[in-house]
């Protein structure tokens, strides 16, 4: 059976190497052509993944940002907006025929991640007081041979 017949049109490796060298690009693209204040604004952002759809035409681009929620949505916001104008570019630059549309999508894990550390850490802490153990965030009074030396009194 012919890959067309089976219904496949990229080899398995392709879409991420492909999916790769798009987010590789469209770092460098946002930094240069996007001048939408709003991206700016919203500090520190990382492209955390980019995947692609089975026939590479649509890309869904995962954007981290750090800090205030407002300003990060209105960062994608901004990145929806120039979604057209990078699409363009990343076609050029990547010698492509037909570039995949641009989804940007705030990626959520790393907020989620921390949240459920934070749920893990107070179930701890809950269970160590119901054990009647010392919390591990207590200031630590030092070992129990870490005593200081007794002065010894003079005779």
């Amino acid at each position: 059976m012919s890959k067309r017949e089976t219904g496949q049109t990229a080899r398995p490796g392709r879409a991420a190497r492909v999916a790769q060298a798009i987010k590789a690009n469209l770092v460098e693209l946002i930094d240069r052509e996007v001048k939408d204040p709003r991206v700016k604004e919203a500090g520190l952002m990382t492209l955390s993944q980019v995947e692609l759809n089975k026939d590479m035409t649509v890309a869904t681009v995962y954007i981290s940002l750090y800090g205030d929620e407002r300003v990060a949505d209105d960062a994608v916001e901004a990145l929806v907006n120039a979604a057209g104008k990078l699409r363009g570019s990343l076609g050029r630059r990547m010698h492509m025929a037909r570039a995949p549309e641009l989804r940007f999508v705030r990626d959520q894990s790393l907020a989620f991640s921390a949240r459920l550390r934070d749920i893990v850490r107070e179930d701890e802490e809950k269970a160590a007081q119901a054990s009647g153990e010392p919390d591990e965030d207590a200031v630590d009074e030092g070992a129990p041979g870490d005593a200081a030396p007794e002065e010894e009194e003079e005779a």
